[in-house]
């Protein structure tokens, strides 16, 4: 979908559209991932074109330690795709068999995922935001890990 905002500024007249595109990308057999992504085009009478897009990790959070209970992780928040800046990192984890099962919001350069079960196969993804409209982009890839056994196993 396509809008357009005129907008008067210091004299001059900006014009604003908002494009939201969504795209599906099959990811792997069976399996289609879709996405929404809103950009903003500013457009004035000098004809500056700016161009935005919400970020998205490139790569996935980086396991750093693993328990029978935790999972010790850094997002990898740096290297993006899309427009900055961040100014929102969160994490949204999952058994693989489940749906997503938490958010939480990371606001350090590492993150402790607790109260996990033990020996229980997980999906961690992070969601980067910017200011404005439209400025929460996809989750990035995700890291598939496993909680360790709490005894024998």
């Amino acid at each position: 979908s396509v809008s357009c905002i005129a907008v008067k500024t210091k004299g001059c007249t900006v014009f604003v559209f908002k494009l939201a595109l969504r795209l599906n990308c099959t990811i792997e057999e069976d399996t289609v991932v879709q996405t929404e992504k809103m950009y903003q085009i500013h457009l004035n009478d000098f004809l500056q074109l700016h161009f935005s897009a919400p970020p998205t990790p490139i790569a996935p959070p980086e396991l750093l330690a693993v328990g029978a209970t935790y999972l010790w992780i850094k997002p990898n928040a740096n290297s993006i795709i899309g427009d900055g800046p961040i100014i929102l990192k969160e994490v949204e984890y999952r058994t693989t068999t489940g749906n997503w099962a938490e958010t939480h919001v990371v606001d350090a350069p590492t993150y402790k995922l607790w109260h996990l079960d033990p020996d229980v196969e997980y999906e961690i993804k992070v969601l980067l935001s910017r200011p404005g409209e439209g400025g929460t982009g996809p989750p990035g890839p995700p890291l598939i890990t496993r909680t360790k056994c709490a005894g024998e196993c």
